[in-house]
């Protein structure tokens, strides 16, 4: 694989043109994945509620590589924040806009080190500009650490190949097998990313397989010390999954279309459909969940499409030497090809193909910038790529900061409903109140009131015994829930109890307070 690299020294590979672009990268991001976070998003879905709750978990003592379905990881880092600054929707956000932000250094250095200083800046800049990072990056999802350990890895593997001494080689080769372990602590799709490594491992053994044994003498202990630290690090991830392989795969069975279809034929169908879609979708309309993307905006601004499209194509006619991009790239999009959960493209299972998808045009647009002999054909292209560049940047702006805040759609599927519910249950702490609402949206309820407790039952058990409560003196509040009895519920609370509604900017009912009539 030496003969992909450009092989250099460390001082020659970073030097201050590298520090002022990475300065620019990440003070461009921070600020587009910080800016109001404290405000936007508005809410907290119980999937980014339930990390919070497993964090306060392994705070109190219970340490697990996995919470329920949740990879520990992120659980840990979200521990790591509440400690300094407490429990929070803010507290949760900045975990993930941390780790995207860092993402985008990584990032640079990982596609400088394989294509060079403008193609990795260009890849950085559509990065931190990217609505569909910025987004992942705000959310509180534990999968925004792939991008970030897949490009920490390949970098530190590059300092790998390009390490010169036998000490040197055994620290790399170890930081390299501790990363790759770590990884399987971050989103179950880095199985697939996984997948990818043993792939590429084949295809380069074969390529050079008459140099196999020198390498192996070569490089003995080194690989020896590799996975040795790798065994150590996935060992508990291992045990886990050994002992409690339904609560691992749990979530993955819930969406996989291998358990939800019979018949090969009529899987195979729904693959190839469905990864067509997700393809296509990354360039015209993209996640419709506003937790997952600005809804319905493509994952790639739309004007980089046929750089995109003609650096994918350069990269297949040298796919010797990008072999490694191009399996990642189509591998780490399986996870949303073969889920059966909403409309494609699910861009949060996609999030494997960040770095890849905008190291593709950004190839182009650094061969428009390189090549151009002529003055008025390099000025040209130069303002030609600043133009694009520049219009990137302010879509991704737009898309988040000013289309989302201002939809109804953004709102609903952030659940910008339950923070109120949970001010107010705050500031009235001394009356009697019992929460009404299904077990999934009380996560976020049961995060945000931490560590105030407040008596909580479900539809079906209120419903249940109506008799029960309507003798006793309590205060309902009643958020949207997801439970079938809902409407029951609010039916019956309305002709038995006095009710108080609360709206929320878009004139819907935020959440209800129903007490009993005097």
């Amino acid at each position: 694989m030496r003969e992909m690299l450009s092989l250099h020294n460390f001082k020659n590979f970073f030097d201050r043109h590298d520090i002022l672009i990475l300065c620019f990268l990440f003070l461009l991001g921070g600020v587009l994945r910080f800016l109001f976070i404290a405000d936007i998003p508005c809410g907290i879905f119980p999937d980014q509620a339930s990390h919070g709750l497993d964090a306060l978990r392994f705070s109190h003592g219970h340490i697990s590589p996995v919470y329920g379905t949740n990879e520990g990881l992120f659980i840990y880092l979200v521990a790591l924040s509440h400690f300094f600054f407490g429990t929070g929707m803010w507290q949760l956000f900045v975990v993930s806009a941390g780790i995207g932000t860092a993402t985008i250094a990584t990032t640079y250095l990982a596609v400088k080190a394989y294509f060079g200083r403008k193609t990795a800046s260009i890849t950085g800049f559509l990065l931190a500009v990217s609505s569909w990072h910025i987004a992942l990056s705000r959310n509180g999802f534990r999968a925004i650490l792939i991008p970030f350990i897949i490009t920490l890895l390949v970098f530190f593997f590059h300092k790998l190949l390009t390490a010169i001494t036998e000490k040197q080689r055994i620290k790399y080769y170890s930081l390299v097998g501790f990363i790759f372990a770590l990884g399987f602590y971050t989103y179950n799709a880095y199985v697939l990313f996984a997948v990818a490594v043993f792939l590429l491992t084949i295809f380069y053994g074969i390529l050079h397989r008459k140099k196999i044994g020198l390498y192996i003498r070569t490089n003995k202990k080194p690989l020896i010390a590799a996975l040795a630290v790798f065994c150590v690090v996935i060992l508990p991830l291992v045990l886990f999954i050994v002992l409690f392989p339904s609560k691992y795969f749990g979530r993955a069975s819930q969406v996989s279309i291998f358990t939800q279809m019979n018949g090969a034929a009529n899987i195979a169908a729904f693959i190839i459909h469905n990864f067509w879609d997700t393809f296509i979708g990354i360039f015209t309309q993209g996640d419709l969940n506003w937790r997952h993307n600005p809804a319905g905006k493509p994952l790639l601004f739309p004007l980089l499409t046929p750089f995109f499209a003609s650096g994918l194509i350069y990269a297949f006619f040298r796919w010797k030497k990008y072999a490694p991009l191009l399996i990642i790239f189509f591998m780490m999009m399986i996870p949303a090809a073969i889920t059966k959960d909403g409309v494609p493209p699910h861009s949060l299972r996609l999030i494997g193909i960040i770095p890849a998808v905008f190291i593709f045009p950004a190839i182009t647009l650094a061969y428009l910038l390189e090549y151009p002999k002529s003055k008025a054909l390099k000025i040209g292209s130069t303002v030609l790529v600043g133009v694009i560049l520049a219009a990137a940047a302010w879509s991704g702006y737009r898309d988040y900061f000013g289309v989302a805040p201002v939809s109804q759609h953004y709102y609903d599927d952030f659940r910008c409903d339950l923070p109120k519910a949970a001010s107010y249950l705050r500031q009235h702490n001394g009356e009697n109140f019992i929460i009404i609402s299904d077990n999934f949206s009380y996560q976020s309820l049961k995060y945000l009131l931490y560590p105030v407790q407040v008596g909580y039952i479900t539809p079906e058990v209120f419903l249940a015994s109506t008799r029960k409560w309507l003798d006793e003196e309590y205060a309902f509040v009643v958020p949207f829930s997801y439970s079938e009895k809902y409407e029951e519920m609010l039916k019956f609370l309305r002709q038995h109890y006095k009710a108080e509604f609360f709206t929320g900017p878009f004139g819907g009912v935020d959440f209800s307070i129903f007490r009993s009539k005097p």
